[in-house]
């Protein structure tokens, strides 16, 4: 009897590019598929079946369609251009996250010889439970915190923090480390769903870092960074 089985000859992209990546990079990009993965739920609207993650509505058929949909397909338009913003990822770095993400979110089936969505996302279950906490950003309480040891976090950020306006170039001490579009990770920090908030893996580098987990100190710093970035780039529109 043919069974449904999970794909296991795909498990990673193979990107020809991919291998000359530096190891922190590489680590960089399955973090960001492991988040897409962590947050994933299956949910219905008027226009269809869509797979959420990560503030992205992906359409489902973008997983199991057998035309082998590249990120580059309207269907994805979304989602490449949060990678591009949130994350700072290029267009070939997009496209890896996406194809291991998608084989992360799929099972093959033997019987009709094509793919299905996994079955935790049929059954309306999330993979895992999200990662980013819950948190009120509109009320904060920024009195009863160590302000001093949080100053100096930001002047560490600060002094880390290198512009080349020659070659339009920022670079950070965090994620996503070195930025050529600095339009993208102006709209990041300023205009799109993100801008309230610490982007998710500001998160996970204030407590690699600096063993920072509480949600108004990181917030703090947030803001106080955020202020200094979009200060040290030029404004673009």
């Amino acid at each position: 009897m043919n069974k449904v089985i999970y794909n296991k000859t795909m498990t990673e992209s193979k990107n020809p590019h991919y291998s000359d990546y530096p190891e922190k990079q590489r680590n960089y990009l399955k973090k960001i598929i492991e988040l897409l993965v962590s947050g994933s739920k299956l949910i219905q609207k008027v226009d269809g079946t869509f797979i959420s993650t990560d503030d992205v509505d992906i359409p489902a058929v973008s997983f199991t369609s057998s035309y082998g949909i590249s990120i580059y397909h309207r269907f994805l338009w979304e989602l490449k251009d949060h990678l591009e913003r949130i994350y700072g990822l290029t267009n070939e770095e997009s496209d890896y996250v996406w194809d291991n993400y998608k084989l992360k979110m799929v099972v093959f089936d033997n019987r009709r010889n094509g793919y299905d969505l996994i079955p935790s996302l049929i059954h309306n279950k999330n993979i895992n439970e999200s990662k980013e906490p819950k948190f009120n950003y509109t009320t904060f309480d920024f009195e009863n915190i160590d302000k001093k040891f949080l100053d100096k976090v930001v002047e560490v950020l600060k002094n880390e923090s290198k512009y080349n306006p020659r070659y339009m170039n920022l670079t950070i001490p965090i994620r996503p480390y070195n930025l050529n579009n600095l339009n993208a990770y102006n709209h990041c920090l300023t205009g799109n769903k993100h801008s309230d908030k610490p982007y998710p893996s500001f998160y996970e580098d204030m407590k690699d870092k600096f063993g920072i987990g509480n949600h108004v100190e990181i917030m703090y710093i947030y803001r106080h960074y955020k202020k200094f970035i979009l200060e040290l780039i030029p404004p673009f529109h």
